[in-house]
């Protein structure tokens, strides 16, 4: 395993082949040179997430990401793609909670005719009235078929649980009414408001000296100004910690039961976030390495699959969920042995076994996280984002390496409260027995998913 160190430390070595600097409009950029293939990968990134949505325009920033390509002052919709076709390169554009994100991959050699469409995107779109339309029918179709999803209802409706109340809570493409209530004129507000360049990450890796990468972003980021003083230091308050038991239940005409509990969790640079990983691994994220996955499917067949996992937050609280699909007859059976198995856990803590497996899970799949140049722009962008540590893939394998049996207990006991959570089920409430779910201490409720 130690070649493999080896042979990350020399593409990591920051006076080797990376540059982090912040132009004089504010653009924060992170430039790596990667050796071995002609290729540039950029990610770009812009606090304009849908935590910024306006309430009652609840899918705004989405809908505004969606038209980033559908036409700027000098380019249409079919010059933004055909342009980018004929060098064989691709441009991915998605909404998070948090920022918005725009990738371009293209070969080495086409970097300029790549970072001139991009800039081009995001400097200077129009939003076509018909453009905006279409889109707005698009997201509002995409709404309709996931409301008729369980999965999906499960997810829009746990995360809303979890966040109650708060701008984190509510799914990044909106609800029909405020997707439908959204104007040309919103869309517009809200990008000169947060598409700005003091607002903006950008992580440009390629086999290009760091030296010349940074010319290049200079010419297409460097001279990007917008007017007004935009939103200034956007205050989110962090959200509530939930007290108590809930139980919400989703009536939707399903043969199964579908499930998912959990609470806030913690930020990425929480220094406990090592442990809390390999305890997660141990318990339920390492697939049917996992002891949920054992006890659940495996020893009981309650369920196809079943798991725990934390997501953790950029500036704000992310959250643990553990979820699983489980027959209506099994349901009562299955969900008070997630339970157990996770206080199993904060009681016994795992096996010498366990722990030396998911040690050895780390250590091999942590360094190839930056085996591509779309995966070593990634994890740059996550240490801008998270604010972590120069190599801290290197640093995490280091570190999970030295963890205890008592790490992995601590980290179950402290990030996993089973007192103090929201349980959501997707059901048929005609044919699931409420009764039978054996947690007299939860406050219940019967709900439609909106």
């Amino acid at each position: 395993m130690m070649w493999l160190f080896a042979a990350l430390l020399a593409i990591s070595n920051p006076q080797e082949a990376r540059m982090k600097t912040t132009l004089e409009n504010g653009v924060q950029v992170y430039v790596a040179q990667k050796k071995g293939l002609p290729i540039t990968q950029v990610y770009l990134v812009v606090m304009a997430g849908s935590i910024y949505d306006p309430s009652g325009k609840e899918g705004l920033a989405n809908l505004t990401t969606a038209l980033l390509d559908e036409g700027t002052k000098h380019r249409t919709e079919e010059e933004i793609a055909l342009e980018i076709e004929k060098i064989g390169g691709r441009i991915y554009l998605n909404t998070g909670a948090y920022y918005t994100s725009m990738s371009l991959t293209v070969l080495s050699p086409y970097t300029d005719i790549g970072l001139d469409v991009i800039a081009d995107m995001l400097q200077n779109s129009i939003f076509p009235e018909e453009r905006v339309e279409k889109e707005r029918d698009r997201v509002l179709s995409g709404i309709k078929d996931q409301l008729s999803d369980p999965n999906s209802v499960l997810d829009r409706e746990f995360i809303k649980a979890v966040y109650a109340g708060h701008p984190l809570g509510h799914p990044e493409n909106g609800y029909l009414n405020t997707v439908e209530s959204i104007t040309r004129e919103d869309i517009v507000q809200f990008y000169q408001t947060y598409y700005r360049p003091e607002r903006t990450y950008l992580v440009f890796v390629s086999d290009l000296e760091p030296e010349e990468a940074l010319k290049k972003v200079k010419k297409y980021f460097g001279t990007w100004t917008v007017e007004g003083s935009g939103p200034g230091d956007v205050k989110i308050p962090d959200p509530q910690p939930i007290q108590g038991f809930h139980v919400k239940v989703f009536h939707m005409p399903v043969n199964q039961v579908f499930v998912a509990f959990g609470h806030l969790g913690p930020l990425r640079k929480n220094p406990d976030y090592n442990k809390i990983r390999l305890m997660n691994y141990i318990l339920g994220g390492g697939g049917f390495a996992s002891r949920m996955m054992q006890k659940v499917r495996v020893e009981k067949g309650f369920a196809y699959g079943v798991s725990t996992g934390f997501r953790p937050g950029v500036f704000l609280p992310g959250y643990f969920r553990s979820t699983t699909e489980t027959k209506v007859e099994s349901a009562h059976e299955a969900i008070p042995l997630m339970f157990e198995v996770i206080r199993e856990m904060q009681e016994e803590g795992p096996t010498d076994q366990e722990l030396s497996d998911a040690k050895s899970y780390y250590e091999g799949s942590i360094p190839r996280m930056t085996e591509t140049y779309s995966q070593y722009a990634r994890a740059l962008l996550e240490e801008m984002l998270y604010g972590l540590p120069q190599n801290f893939w290197l640093k995490d394998v280091e570190e999970i390496k030295t963890l205890t049996r008592e790490d992995v207990i601590e980290a179950s006991r402290k990030y996993i409260d089973l007192n103090n959570l929201v349980m959501v089920l997707v059901a048929d409430t005609s044919k699931f027995d409420l009764k039978k779910l054996k947690f007299p201490h939860a406050d219940i409720s019967i709900e439609i998913p909106y």
